[in-house]
């Protein structure tokens, strides 16, 4: 499998029963794994890569582009997915493969929020809807430029402290 990345002006190819190396193509090669996984033999494609969201800057790049492969596999490859599954299936690319134990909020937003609304969500059971904003609400996003990379930040670890945590209290 391989994808360019027009935003890192880098091309990087591997076989599909590669390991995970750190790169961009990991979230790519997590979601055709999941897939496979999940009934669908899917070839893996040779995918062009190009966003506008920040990568690094805690923005949901990953659940992005996780989202947007899957979306672009299903209808290259006619899957009968829901955008509810396309989310769950990321999630799953992320924790099994990239290694970093996410929730699902972001890949759940990625997959399902529409402009100009508020993703209403249960995690607990993944019921959700998506709710008008008040009229004249306005969202301001600011990149401070500090880049981080949640497999190398600690996230695994603050994650098991927590759920660690929540145990001792529950």
């Amino acid at each position: 499998m391989e994808a360019y990345s027009e935003n890192l002006g880098e091309l990087r190819a591997r076989p599909l029963e590669s390991p995970p190396q750190g790169d961009f193509l990991d979230y790519l090669l997590g979601v055709v794994l999941a897939l496979r996984e999940a009934g669908h033999p899917v070839p893996g494609a040779r995918f062009y890569v190009k966003g506008e969201v920040p990568m690094g800057a805690g923005l949901s790049s990953s659940a992005a582009l996780e989202v947007a492969a899957l979306k672009a596999l299903r209808l290259l490859y006619r899957l009968p997915l829901s955008d509810l599954e396309v989310a769950r299936l990321a999630q799953k690319a992320e924790v099994e493969y990239v290694g970093v134990r996410c929730g699902i909020m972001d890949q759940m937003a990625a997959s399902l929020g529409q402009p100009g609304k508020a993703l209403f969500l249960d995690t607990r059971t993944l019921a959700y809807e998506n709710l008008p904003l008040p009229p004249g609400t306005r969202v301001a996003v600011l990149d401070l430029g500090l880049g981080r990379r949640l497999a190398e930040a600690g996230y695994n670890q603050r994650r098991q402290e927590a759920e660690e945590a929540a145990r001792r209290w529950g």
